[in-house]
């Protein structure tokens, strides 16, 4: 059995506003294990983002703590990858130039690092477009040079924020498969926030659900659908039985 890496206890986060405090996060606890696939929904306002945040190290809780393979985060990693909703990249730097920049920040940038950036973008199917820059890529071939960024410097835990939340319809679908196989391939541990049931388990091995503001964890859902998967487990019995226990989950809070 895989041991826990990422550990959430007793979170609570507030945020202070004109009409007084609002109770974003309250009494969150969570254990995700190395080489999960781990989905978080839940209704809009909810803290999705604001736990992520928090599990990444880039906001503090008020009250409780987070841990990394058993040591306390206080502050982000290296071994924490963010990709987030807009990919965020460079414009004026090439496809090859956005990919390395974290190690340039780290200062690990050098030849053998530049290998590595070329073989995550053949992982993501971008060989060939290194010279590119940002403009000349479409929506979801940006959104893989994020995710091969996001991977260059070896994190052990990804954590994504509704990656393909602006994509159309049928690239987001194409994302899913190729992030599916990207998982398949580097075993990362990945936890997800998506505002899309059929995604959430499509890709994962657990659904998290979240309640209303002040987020809590309400209900935890295993996945227990076969891999490798592909389009047709749409068409899958216990997958619209799970469908539907998360959208009534969600309804009931």
């Amino acid at each position: 059995m895989n041991h826990p890496i990422l550990t959430a206890e007793g979170v609570d986060k507030t945020y202070p506003s004109r009409e007084g405090d609002v109770s974003a996060l309250r009494d969150i606890s969570l254990t995700i294990t190395e080489g999960e696939f781990v989905s978080l929904v839940g209704p809009s306002g909810c803290g999705k983002t604001t736990l992520l945040r928090i599990l990444g190290g880039l906001l503090q809780a008020d009250r409780g703590g987070v841990h990394i393979d058993g040591q306390i985060l206080t502050e982000p990693r290296r071994d924490i990858g963010f990709i987030f909703q807009d990919p965020t990249l460079m414009p004026w730097r090439s496809v090859l130039k956005n990919v390395t920049l974290p190690l340039e920040v780290q200062g690990r940038n050098g030849h053998e690092h530049r290998k590595r950036a070329m073989e995550l973008l053949g992982l993501v199917g971008l060989l060939g477009f290194e010279n590119l820059h940002p403009h000349e890529l479409s929506g979801g071939m940006q959104q893989r040079v994020a995710i091969a960024r996001a991977l260059v410097h070896e994190p052990a835990i990804l954590l994504m924020d509704e990656p393909f939340g602006s994509l159309d319809a049928i690239t987001r679908n194409q994302m899913n498969l190729e992030l599916l196989r990207i998982w398949n391939a580097t075993r990362k541990t990945i936890l997800m926030v998506t505002h899309t049931i059929q995604e959430a388990i499509f890709l994962a091995d657990r659904v998290l659900i979240m309640s209303p503001r002040p987020g809590h964890i309400q209900a935890t859902l295993e996945v227990d659908l076969p891999r490798p998967r592909d389009n047709e487990i749409y068409y899958n019995e216990d997958f619209a039985k799970l469908y539907h226990l998360v959208r009534d989950s969600i309804a009931a809070a």
